[in-house]
């Protein structure tokens, strides 16, 4: 396969997006840009890896899903090339919970699905999450209370022996 740098400058993932705009590009065009190199063993470049990931995890919903070290078993794919998928793929997750936390109070259990889902939808394991909220609904703070198998999370309840009335 020929490298990307000996294509057409109109053709390239980079020049593409600066000319047409990341909208117009094909998704193993933007993970190309990602992982930025391609294959030197097998001679595939960064967009022939790219289709092979979409292709090997069903597109980018199942590369999203697909834990670090199963990107890295595909060949051409290290530590390296994975870490920063992953990355690209969480800031996206945070961006859209960001987006939906702009939300001034909590209304219904929806508003917190907006928020949380995209940052849970992939979570193999059950969780439990507190929220605290104010007065007006609003995130105070939150944290994970339990992580559990497949498909519980056994929580525990300890009660604060000096808060409660003698």
């Amino acid at each position: 396969m020929k490298s990307i740098k000996e294509w057409p400058e109109d053709e390239r993932p980079r020049e593409r997006l600066f000319k047409y705009g990341e909208d117009n590009l094909s998704d193993a065009q933007l993970i190309a840009i990602l992982i930025n190199s391609g294959n030197r063993k097998t001679r595939e470049n960064a967009v022939d890896l790219g289709r092979n990931l979409l292709k090997k995890f069903n597109g980018i919903s199942g590369i999203d899903e697909a834990h670090i070290n199963e990107l890295i078993e595909l060949p051409g794919i290290g530590s390296s090339k994975a870490s920063r998928l992953k990355a690209a793929f969480e800031l996206g997750k945070r961006l859209i919970s960001q987006s939906n936390g702009s939300l001034k109070r909590f209304k219904c259990s929806e508003d917190v699905a907006k928020i949380f889902y995209p940052k849970m939808k992939n979570i193999k394991k059950e969780n439990f999450l507190c929220l605290l909220l104010d007065g007006k609904n609003r995130i105070i703070n939150q944290f994970k209370i339990s992580e559990g198998s497949l498909n519980s999370s056994i929580v525990r309840i300890v009660r604060n022996l000096n808060l409660e009335k003698k």
